[in-house]
C-alpha cells in the first residue's frame, strides 16, 4: 500500500491539502450520481494499480468527510476493497464546494443535464445569485443556465429521461411542450432510440401545439353544432304547434257552419209573425266566435315566430368537421 501522504493542514478558507483518509470516514457526498455507469472495470483497474487521481472531499463539523468530486472513484475503490483513499481535503463551505464541483464536472462533461440543473439550483439557493450572475461565474450564457434549470420544471417522465442521460436539456425544453402524456412518451422514446435532434424535438412540440389548437376548434364547432340542432328542434316543434292550431280552427269553423245551418232551418220553420228566441243559440255562437278569434290571434303569433326561426335558419351554415390525428 502506498505510504500515507499528508501535508500541513491549511487554516485559510478555500485552502486544501492531500492525504490518505479512511474510506469509512467518508459518510456522505455533496451530490450522488444518478447514473454511476460501469464501475466494475474501474474497480479492477484500481485493484491492480491503485487510485491514480485523488478524490476531493471536505471535512464536516462532526469529523466525517463529504465527497465534493470523485463519487464514482470512491464507489470503485470500495468495490476494489480499499480501506483508505487519497483525497484532497478542501476546507470550504457548501456553496464553494458546489462551485468547484460544477467547474470540474461541467467541462469534463461527466454529469447529465439533470445533475447540472440540481447543482445550479442548489448553488443559487445558497448564494442568492441570479441566473445571469451564475452564468458569468462559470463562463456560460444566461440562456445555457436557463435551459438547464428548465429541466427541473419539466414533466416527471422528461426529467427521468434527462437524469438517465437519454436526452439533453435542449430536448427536454421542447418535449415538455407536448401536453398529451402518451404523445410525449412516444416522442421521448423516439428521441432516445433514433437520436432525435433538438430541431426535430421542436417540430414534434409544434405539431402537438397544432394538434391541441385543432382539438379546441373541434370542441368549438361541436358546441355550435349542438346550438344549431337545438334551433332545428325548436323549429320542428313550432311547425307541429301550428299544424295542431290549424286543425283546431278548422274544427271550429265546421261547428260555426253547422250552427248557421241549424239557425237557417229554424227560421224557415218559424210561423209568420211569431217571435223566435235565439238567445241561447246566439250566446253559443258568440262564445264560439270569441274562441275562434283567439285561435286566429294565436296562429298569427305562431306564424310570426316560425318566420323568425326560418330567418335564423337561413343564417345557419352547414358545419363539416374533418380531423386527422
Amino acid at each position: 500500500m502506498a505510504a500515507k501522504a499528508k501535508t500541513k493542514p491549511a487554516t485559510m478558507a478555500g485552502a486544501w491539502h492531500v492525504e490518505q483518509i479512511e474510506i469509512e470516514k467518508i459518510k456522505s457526498a455533496l451530490f450522488e450520481r444518478t447514473e454511476p455507469g460501469e464501475l466494475e472495470e474501474m474497480a479492477k483497474n484500481i485493484a491492480k494499480v491503485g487510485l491514480q487521481e485523488p478524490i476531493k472531499v471536505r471535512k464536516l463539523s462532526d469529523g466525517s468527510y463529504q465527497v465534493i468530486i470523485g463519487w464514482r472513484r470512491l464507489q470503485a475503490a470500495k468495490m476494489a476493497g480499499l480501506k483508505t483513499i487519497p483525497a484532497i481535503i478542501d476546507e470550504c463551505d457548501e456553496a464553494e464546494a458546489i462551485a468547484k464541483s460544477l467547474s470540474s464536472d461541467i467541462f469534463s462533461k461527466e454529469l447529465t443535464d439533470y445533475e447540472i440543473a440540481i447543482r445550479i439550483q442548489r448553488y443559487m439557493q445558497l448564494t442568492g445569485l441570479k441566473a445571469v450572475e451564475v452564468a458569468n461565474k462559470f463562463g456560460k450564457s444566461p440562456a445555457w443556465i436557463s435551459t438547464k434549470l428548465s429541466v427541473l420544471k419539466a414533466p416527471e417522465d422528461v426529467q427521468q429521461a434527462v437524469a438517465t442521460g437519454k436526452i439533453s436539456a435542449e430536448h427536454a425544453r421542447q418535449l415538455s411542450k407536448i401536453t398529451d402524456e402518451k404523445e410525449r412518451k412516444r416522442a421521448i422514446e423516439k428521441a432516445t432510440k433514433a437520436k432525435l435532434t433538438v430541431k426535430e424535438a421542436k417540430e414534434a412540440a409544434e405539431k402537438e401545439k397544432e394538434r391541441e389548437e385543432i382539438k379546441e376548434r373541434i370542441e368549438t364547432l361541436k358546441k355550435q353544432l349542438e346550438t344549431e340542432k337545438a334551433k332545428l328542434k325548436e323549429y320542428d316543434k313550432a311547425e307541429e304547434r301550428l299544424k295542431a292550431i290549424d286543425e283546431e280552427i278548422e274544427e271550429l269553423e265546421k261547428t260555426v257552419n253547422k250552427i248557421d245551418a241549424e239557425l237557417r232551418e229554424l227560421k224557415t220553420k218559424a210561423p209568420n209573425g211569431m217571435e223566435f228566441d235565439l238567445e241561447t243559440v246566439s250566446d253559443r255562437i258568440k262564445a264560439i266566435e270569441h274562441d275562434y278569434e283567439q285561435k286566429k290571434a294565436k296562429v298569427v303569433k305562431e306564424e310570426q315566430y316560425l318566420k323568425e326561426l326560418e330567418e335564423k335558419l337561413k343564417e345557419t351554415v352547414e358545419i363539416t368537421i374533418t380531423f386527422t390525428e
